[in-house]
């Protein structure tokens, strides 16, 4: 088996890459194109992402889990591979068919027309996205090296391109052609793992626990993006801006949090379908406190120092997006646990079902609040919204998974991890307080507040703060 520790970084690169290049491309692209075109484009690719969805039907966990338990049994995971390509490539031809005629028949789509198009591409190309499978298999090392070439390449592009406020359709291509090139470069790759068999295939197996996944997907994507569609339809494409790049800035550190513990979901099938209960055990419970550990310093920080984060990433033309970012932040703590509980464990353990009632409550409960907060309070109060929906969701999914394995409770640990937050806060406080220069100032408060903080779980005796950095040390030898 693979280093978790190992698969850890490597996972945890790759998803930082996937947000924080398309943040250093906003940067760029916010100062060009301004809130307006930024609203254009990212209502764009809201519609299609409710298409992608649905062609994709649960496969990124679906999939990673059957191949992770198929795992060393050549046969069985080639036929696996097989029968969940043919369902996905099913429901990618309908759902390409749909999005492409809807815009092409639907007045609402003609004066972007070329921009739907463009952004659509990512639904037909969804046929090849196997990322799934190299999960499944661990391969982390390979799809992070993969994915820093082609976002280099995507920058690059932005940088050369990306030159007046009337480029966005080009921004536009830009980002679904980086996803498309991700694509292009699996299936190229792929033929050194798994071959595709054409005889005795059983699709039908695995289409209630996919159809289950969809309803899942489908939920949750309700409550993440009916935000920006609902924003669009009451006021435009300048909030929809402003909202979209306080999403953008938050949901690069949820990405970045949630990929540490994200590697655990094949080494939790593994321990299950072996029923190893101790290693399952004492998995669950080192990725609740290495959340419990990261997400919440995170939240705080963010929170302290976004006066300064939020210009600087997007420009002075982004000061409606501070509130938002603070609002938004405190989600980082309730996704990282719900991502962990509803897509690893719950899925693992083979409660499919209850992840999927959690999101359905996480549905109805935003678009109520939605409608309640978006008139009063605009993007702010969508930031609010969403912030209790995630909650509701985690609250949810921690009552289905009581049971299911034996949690500890380590009052040390949470002592250690609490008066470590104080003292950084305390830190980042005095730091704001005593300089001047808004760049000086957030680069200081951020590296005085990480060591900080890094200090106190030492001087409080952390006990995963010192496993971490015992595996750092054996590394290095």
């Amino acid at each position: 088996m693979k280093s978790l520790a190992k698969n850890s970084i490597y996972n945890t690169i790759y998803k930082s890459l996937n947000v924080l290049f398309p943040l250093i491309i906003a940067a760029w692209v916010s100062r060009i194109l301004m809130a307006e075109g930024i609203g254009k484009v990212a209502s764009a690719q809201n519609i299609v992402q409710y298409f992608a969805i649905v062609a994709a039907l649960g496969l990124p966990t679906y999939g990673t889990k059957i191949i992770a338990a198929k795992n060393g049994k050549q046969h069985e995971q080639n036929k696996a591979f097989s029968e969940l390509f043919i369902i996905n490539a099913i429901s990618t031809i309908i759902c390409s068919i749909a999005y492409y005629m809807m815009v092409y028949t639907l007045s609402y789509f003609q004066e972007r027309w070329s921009l739907f198009i463009v952004c659509g591409l990512a639904i037909p190309f969804n046929i090849i996205n196997v990322d799934w499978f190299y999960q499944g298999k661990e391969e982390y090392g390979y799809i992070m090296i993969r994915s820093m070439v082609i976002k280099i390449l995507s920058l690059i592009a932005c940088f050369l391109l990306v030159r007046s406020s009337n480029d966005f359709i080009i921004y536009a291509a830009i980002t679904t052609l980086t996803a498309v090139a991700n694509y292009i470069f699996n299936m190229v790759h792929i033929r050194k793992y798994v071959r595709f068999e054409y005889k005795n295939l059983d699709v039908r197996q695995h289409v209630k626990p996919v159809l289950i996944m969809l309803a899942a997907s489908i939920a949750i994507e309700i409550y993440t993006l009916a935000d920006t569609t609902m924003l669009t339809f009451f006021y435009g494409d300048t909030i929809v801006g402003y909202y979209s790049n306080a999403i953008r800035g938050i949901r690069v550190i949820k990405t970045v949090v949630t990929a540490i513990c994200a590697v655990f979901l094949p080494r939790l099938s593994y321990y299950y379908a072996n029923d190893n209960k101790h290693g399952f055990d004492v998995l669950i419970n080192k990725g609740i406190k290495i959340l419990t550990m990261i997400s919440i310093p995170t939240t705080v920080g963010v929170i302290l120092v976004a006066n300064d984060l939020v210009p600087l990433l997007f420009g002075d033309g982004f000061t409606e997006s501070i509130l938002t970012t603070r609002i938004l932040s405190i989600s980082i703590i309730s996704v990282a646990f719900s991502n962990f509980f509803g897509y690893q464990v719950l899925v693992v353990i083979g409660k499919e079902k209850q992840m999927m009632i959690s999101t359905i409550i996480g549905a109805v409960v935003n678009i109520i609040l939605n409608f309640v907060l978006i008139i009063p309070f605009m993007h702010n109060g969508v930031a609010f919204a969403s912030v209790v929906t995630e909650i509701c969701v985690t609250i949810y999914q921690i009552y289905a998974i009581s049971g299911a394995f034996k949690f500890e409770l380590d009052k040390k640990f949470i002592v250690s991890v609490l008066l470590s937050n104080i003292a950084m806060i305390i830190t980042v406080l005095i730091c704001m307080i005593l300089i001047q220069n808004p760049i000086l100032r957030l680069g200081l408060s951020m590296c005085v507040g990480c060591l900080t903080y890094g200090m106190f779980l030492f001087i409080t005796k952390n006990e995963v703060a010192f496993s971490m950095m015992k595996k750092l040390n054996k590394k290095s030898r």
